[in-house]
């Protein structure tokens, strides 16, 4: 199969906030995910034996490169990242969705949803 000198194909990541898709990015990297160990004994409990727990959940940073958009809604990630900076900003439901060859949704369900 030839390349494509289309340079659209590059963009395998969507990026939808509230359900409506606003860039496209060439790389995604997603968040990871971590959960403190909140190690617990009893007073009654033999020596050794330690309760492990849940702690705090820690989430890492969205991190979108090259991004690209021309629908109409072009400026809504602006938008929203801006309200952040003025102090306005709310929070969102954020899709991230990855786009297999044929620049369809990816038949393995690579979606992520981030936000409230």
């Amino acid at each position: 199969m030839a390349a494509s000198n289309n340079p659209y194909d590059a963009f395998n990541f969507i990026v939808a906030i509230d359900g409506i898709p606003a860039a496209a990015f060439t790389e995604c990297i997603l968040p990871a995910v971590s959960i403190e160990v909140i190690e617990y004994r009893e007073g009654a409990d033999v020596e050794g034996s330690i309760h492990k727990l849940p702690g705090l959940v820690k989430y890492g940073d969205l991190v979108l490169k090259r991004g690209l958009s021309n629908s109409a809604g072009s400026t809504a990630l602006w938008n929203w990242i801006s309200g952040f900076v003025q102090g306005t900003g709310t929070a969102a439901a954020m899709t991230v969705t990855l786009l297999d060859s044929r620049k369809v949704r990816s038949s393995s369900g690579a979606s992520q949803t981030l936000g409230p």
